[in-house]
């Protein structure tokens, strides 16, 4: 969505650099020369209070997401994640999401009373870490449409529907927010 309104942005960056500094602790990650934003990256997930301090014009993006429906997603992402990759492997991918099990949930299993922990938790935090800076974190529910987005980025909304994935089907669709 965010290239969609200009921004440059990576999800999920793998690359080796990236890998390296991530798993050093790095928060200047050499990515952001390149970049406008980061989504779904381990580092800012956890670390989301220094980026805040480093980078003062930075503003925050939290979506909404139902806790339910996310256990779900996230354990099949998991079980296919698993069935997949040999855990002990150093190509810089697998090495991600191994560093990003360990950051973001504390070990490489799925354990649906920890995740559920996990998440409400992030949930709290970001909302108490952000409530005196005013502008600087949006509660994002994409069936809300561009508006309120747009508003936050401060660029205008695209004459095109949102786009939404789909997740349990890895189907691309659009979300249809003036009805």
């Amino acid at each position: 969505m965010l290239s969609i309104l200009g921004w440059r942005s990576i999800h999920w960056p793998v690359d080796e650099r990236t890998v390296r500094e991530i798993g050093q602790g790095q928060l200047r990650l050499s990515i952001l020369d390149e970049y406008d934003a980061l989504t779904d990256c381990a580092l800012p997930i956890v670390a989301y209070r220094r980026y805040a301090d480093l980078y003062p014009q930075a503003k925050f993006i939290l979506t909404v997401r139902d806790v339910e429906s996310w256990l779900v997603s996230i354990r099949r992402h998991w079980e296919q994640a698993d069935a997949r990759h040999d855990w002990s492997d150093e190509r810089p991918f697998v090495r991600a999401a191994r560093n990003y099990r360990y950051q973001v949930f504390g070990h490489l299993g799925f354990d649906m009373g920890h995740f559920r922990n996990v998440f409400n938790q992030h949930w709290q935090n970001v909302l108490l870490a952000f409530r005196n800076q005013t502008g600087r974190l949006l509660v994002f529910d994409v069936r809300d449409g561009w508006g309120p987005l747009c508003r936050f980025l401060e660029v205008r909304e695209p004459e095109r529907a949102v786009p939404c994935l789909n997740r349990g089907t890895l189907e691309l669709g659009y979300i249809d927010s003036s009805t």
